[in-house]
């Protein structure tokens, strides 16, 4: 478990902190309250024994304990008598005491309050919850803690920067992040140049680590994490980020919508760019790189492991050591435990990571947890930022909660403090795990956090700067020291003082030696001559506000024989590489030690500092080391420095298109099995490179492929493909080297077979494998989502042709009037047949491919001989033609009578009935209809000569004709006729003989009536219909002028559903709707 308390161990150290300030850091005035002084004792010293001792020492006094402040820091709040002993009297024996740290009076502290005057301010419940969103006071306390520091840079002028990590960059344009944004100085935009030296060329807006140039795309997400963690605060625009005025270095590690695979080597490499800069400003005391504090990322790998992530874990003691904190957002899913199920990075063990979950307005969490490996909560629901394009929204997520505590980070460096500052520089590792304190021991417990999160509670942002005041040391010790023009016999020291120091003296001396040499008010730069070479000296200051002497500086002075640094091997041809090195004071001449294949060679270099290897062989690893010659015989070798020449094929030469899952987490491949290879793996964040493992391969070979997919849970329906580069072009062209596609989804494995053509370039060249949820994959997939891309490399090596037998003669069966059935014997090494037919003796041929020993031609001629042969398709070659089959169609019988008088007997709404004559020979007849004006006929074929068609559209204008079907032969379609179907609504009114016409019940069970009123005498015929227009029931009646109800009963074996009355009279009719339902 990661360790939340470790102030008592800090003051232990005394390194550059030493405890509470003697200085009220928060009183508004001298105001304190009578007989109560703050003591801070050292440890393994008794409170209570103490104030027992001086109660006996000051009569009547009563001085006593009257409670313990602040167990971790052993401060303690004492009780006494002010008109006894007097408070001032009182306080400058305590602070004579020995078993004393500190002592000061308990101030009197008024609450105050800085609000921005950013016109969104009032929808950021995170700094200020009135309880209007949510619970009064489930927020950060930021408006007091701005009170105290609202960003920008330390007491001693350091520009403050954090490091916002993104898939695919921040609007840093954005009116409320345009100031913020980090611009690295030191380099000259769109020169071609490294202007400052740090490895990188142009970084001037940060760093794009796939395209590496410093491009940043104004991504969504990370606009909004940056708006968290530093939108400008209080210039009257949109809201406030937790730190006003702190620096947003943007660095794009690659992803969705950034043409590159989200893998961890873009994570480490995204990393490395601050890591870079604040190692540079630690180097060169901030004359170059930046002073990052703290990297976030609002991005992770569900259920990842930390053991499977070694380098990645690592990193951030990597960035630790060099003063940087990193914040992470945890999972999403609150039911998630990180410490059963993983979390990348948050499972990550650093200390110098600090992993974030989510808070809401009511301080419920809303993410995973893990008591061992989550440290706190944060607001992260609905929570108010930037949106790209300078508008602002609501967004949740830990994405959101991760860059709040980022900002705490780098407000926390910002705070008056000159002790941070320094710290920062002189012990980065340590000042880091101290602020990272601050943050967890400030939080706020809450019932919902404790026993889920290893602090218990939500950030506090007033509290942990509280934390940082008191813990500053008025004294710091110098930082910065550093050594410039370093030769065999004099050094320049220079170094940094924080704070308000009037004077530092130094003292020096060889390492080890019993007299130090005192420089008295010692001003930087000091040169120190008289020197000997290749010595170690140590150095120390102090200033005048302190007793003691700060930590050792220990510096070694050059002359030392010792192998060359900073060796560099630079390719000037493709077979040809320049070693240089930075020359040795005490170099004599100099020695190449060249390894090839495991021997080495010796080549004198004398006292260049370059040496040119040439004639190298391709696709080689080589190694060099420098070794050097001094005075005496003396030879000092470095260690060797590998590479390896180009040359080795396509695979590793040639630059493929990417390809990625976006996420991977879910569904990956598993397995994949080739010709001896038998590669099982994991998600591989979407892609695998085993460009390693190559395969050996023959032209016209046949190899057996399986794959298969692995899930997390359920499995997901993959498509899979498979590509080789059989011309080596660096390209996966379609269709020719497309070698699998099973051609459909699936969720088990899937095997196949891959061809090796014999065109096929003989070399090392690349395979690609991509298995895709739902969709066929395209061998340059980037950024899809679920599945997962795999490259590997095969080593194409020349085959020889296999046997290709001749099949025998195809025999013939199921001959008709316009097919046969061809059949043959299978031959070895068949991967398809190809079949040709003649009908004019072999003059003209027509080929058909076929993958079976069986063919059946469908589109031959009656009454037609024709002859057949077939040969094999093998790997890379075919056999020759077999010999030949004859056979004759049937002959089809005369069929050029077409029917004749084709009409309609019936026509209702929804169905017509049609005849027509029979025609000598036929055994059926084909109708054919449509509605008038469409392109395509339905078809109905029968054998008699009525037929009804069913399911026609009231009121529409159909077309028909009849074709007569004889065996082997048809008739033409005879002339084309139209009907028109029964209109149901809308086209006929009701008659005027009627007053009025209703149906009721509807719907109806067993009957309905008729309720009608008539003018006059009148004949009415009624039919009623079912849905498909067959009639149920007919009536024909004469009424007289008046009004009547007529019930109409339906057999009981219709079925329920729709119908339609038909309501006939002299003056036309009508038709209404009902339905039955029983």
């Amino acid at each position: 478990m990661r360790n939340y308390t470790r102030f008592s161990c800090f003051f232990g150290l005394l390194i550059f902190f030493g405890g509470i300030s003697s200085t009220p850091v928060f009183a508004q005035a001298a105001d304190h309250i009578p007989g109560e002084i703050l003591i801070q004792i050292k440890p393994g010293t008794s409170a209570y024994d103490l104030a027992r001792r001086w109660d006996g020492l000051f009569p009547g006094a009563r001085i006593a304990v009257k409670k313990s402040v602040s167990p971790p820091l052993d401060i303690w709040l004492i009780g006494f008598r002010p008109e006894v002993t007097g408070e001032q009297a009182f306080l400058d024996f305590l602070r004579r005491e020995n078993d004393i740290l500190h002592a000061q009076f308990n101030h009197l502290i008024a609450d105050r309050q800085t609000i921005p005057d950013d016109p969104e301010f009032d929808l950021q419940w995170q700094w200020l919850n009135t309880g209007a969103t949510g619970t009064a006071d489930a927020d950060v306390d930021a408006d007091l803690a701005w009170d105290l520091a609202t960003g920008g840079t330390t007491t001693e002028g350091q520009e403050v920067v954090i490091c916002i990590i993104e898939s695919n960059g921040a609007d840093w344009d954005h009116p409320d992040l345009a100031d913020n944004h980090w611009v690295n100085t030191h380099e000259i935009p769109g020169n071609g140049l490294d202007d400052d030296g740090n490895g990188y060329v142009d970084d001037y807006n940060g760093w794009n680590v796939p395209q590496e140039n410093d491009l940043i795309p104004a991504g969504g997400h990370g606009t909004s994490v940056s708006g968290m963690a530093g939108a400008r605060g209080n210039n009257q625009t949109g809201i406030s980020g937790i730190n006003w005025q702190v620096k947003l270095m943007q660095v794009v590690r690659g992803g969705l919508g950034n043409a590159t695979i989200p893998n961890e080597a873009n994570v480490l490499a995204a990393y490395t760019y601050p890591l870079v800069m604040r190692q540079l400003y630690n180097e060169t005391n901030g004359q170059k790189g930046a002073f990052v504090v703290v990297t976030n990322a609002s991005w992770g790998l569900d259920n990842g492991q930390a053991a499977n992530a070694p380098l990645w874990c690592e990193m951030y003691n990597e960035l630790g050591n060099a003063g940087i904190l990193s914040c992470a957002a945890t999972a999403n899913d609150e039911t998630v435990n990180v410490d059963v199920q993983g979390d990348l990075p948050t499972a990550c063990p650093s200390d110098f990571l600090i992993a974030v979950t989510s808070s809401d307005a009511n301080d419920e969490r809303k993410a995973a947890y893990g008591l061992t490996h989550i440290d706190v909560a944060a607001p992260g629901e609905s929570v108010r930022t930037t949106n790209t394009g300078g508008g602002y929204g609501f967004e949740t997520g830990t994405s959101f909660a991760s860059p709040l505590v980022a900002g705490l980070v780098a407000l926390i460096y910002a705070t008056d403090c000159p002790a941070l500052g320094a710290g920062a520089i002189s012990d980065p590792a340590t000042t880091a795990l101290l602020v990272r304190d601050y943050i967890l021991n400030g939080v706020d417990p809450q019932p919902g956090l404790a026993g889920f999160i290893g602090t218990g509670g939500r950030v506090n942002a007033f509290q942990s700067l509280q934390l940082a005041l008191a813990g500053c040391d008025p004294c710091p010790t110098p930082y910065g020291v550093t050594t410039a023009a370093l030769i065999d016999t004099t050094a320049t020291l220079i170094w940094s003082v924080a704070g308000d120091i009037s004077k530092t003296d130094l003292r020096w001396r060889k390492l080890g030696a019993p007299a130090w040499q005192v420089v008295s008010d010692a001003q930087s730069p000091f040169v120190l001559s008289g020197l000997e070479a290749c010595t170690d000296y140590e150095v120390q200051w102090k200033n005048d506000c302190a007793t003691d002497w700060g930590a050792d500086f220990v510096f070694k002075t050059d002359g030392c024989c010792e192998a060359p640094a900073d060796v560099q091997i630079t390719a000037t041809g493709n077979l040809a590489v320049t070693v240089e090195w930075t020359p040795v004071l005490a170099a004599e001449s100099y020695k190449i030690l060249f390894w090839e294949a495991g021997v080495m060679t010796t080549l004198p270099a004398g006292t260049q500092t370059t040496f040119q290897l040439n004639d190298l062989e391709a696709c080689t690893d080589y190694a060099v080391a420098i070794g050097t010659q001094c005075a005496g015989g003396q030879f000092i070798a470095g260690d060797p420095i590998a590479f390896s020449t180009p040359g080795c094929g396509a695979c590793l030469d040639a630059e493929y298109c990417p390809a990625f899952s976006a996420n991977s987490s879910n569904e990956w491949i598993a397995l994949v099995q080739l010709a001896g290879l038998n590669n099982a793996t994991g998600s591989d964040f979407g892609y695998g490179d085993y460009t390693g493992l190559p395969v050996e391969l023959e032209t016209y070979q046949i190899y057996d492929l399986h794959i298969h997919p692995g899930f997390s849970g359920f499995g997901f329906n993959e498509y899979f493909k498979v590509w080789i580069d059989f011309d080596q072009n660096g390209a996966f062209d379609e269709p020719a080297e497309l070698v699998f596609d099973p051609g459909g989804t699936t969720n088990q494995p899937v095997s196949g077979q891959i061809v090796i053509p014999p065109d096929a370039q003989p070399g090392l060249t690349r395979m690609r494998v991509i298995m895709r949820f739902s969709e066929p994959p395209t061998p340059c997939d980037e950024g899809f989502n679920f599945g997962e891309v795999e490259d590997y490399c095969v080593l194409i090596v020349p085959g020889t042709p296999p046997d290709c037998a001749t099949p025998d003669a195809p025999e013939v069966s199921n001959i008709s009037y316009h097919s046969a059935e061809l059949n043959w014997l299978p031959t070895d090494n068949a991967l398809a047949y190809q079949v040709r037919i003649s009908n004019d003796g072999g003059a003209t041929w027509s080929e058909f491919s076929t993958p079976t020993p069986n063919f059946m031609p469908d589109a031959l001629a009656d009454c037609q001989t024709y002859e057949v042969q077939v040969q094999t398709q093998c790997p890379g070659t075919e056999s020759a033609w077999s010999e030949s089959t004859v056979f004759t169609t049937l002959c089809a019988v005369p069929c050029e009578e077409i029917p004749a008088n084709p009409d309609t007997l019936d026509v209702s709404f929804a169905f017509a009935d049609i005849a027509w004559h029979a025609t000598p020979n036929a055994t059926a007849y084909r109708l054919r209809y449509r509605p008038e004006g469409q392109s395509d006929w339905s078809f109905l074929t029968l054998s008699d000569t009525l037929v009804q068609i069913p399911g026609l559209t009231d009121c529409q204008v159909y077309e028909y004709g009849v074709q007569a079907l004889c065996p082997g032969a048809e008739s033409d379609f005879s002339a084309t006729k139209t009907f028109k179907t029964d209109c149901i609504s809308g086209l006929y009114p009701m008659p005027e003989v009627f007053f009025r016409f209703a149906l009721a019940p509807n719907p109806f069970g067993e009957a309905f009536a008729m309720d009608f009123a008539l003018r006059e005498k009148t004949t009415l015929t009624i039919r009623l219909f079912d849905a498909t227009g067959r009639p149920v029931l007919t009536q024909t009646r004469t009424f007289p002028a008046g009004e009547f109800k007529q019930a109409l009963t339906l057999p009981d074996a219709s079925p329920n559903g729709l119908y339609f009355l038909w309501v006939e009279t002299e003056g036309g009719h009508f038709v209404q709707k009902i339905i039955r339902l029983r």
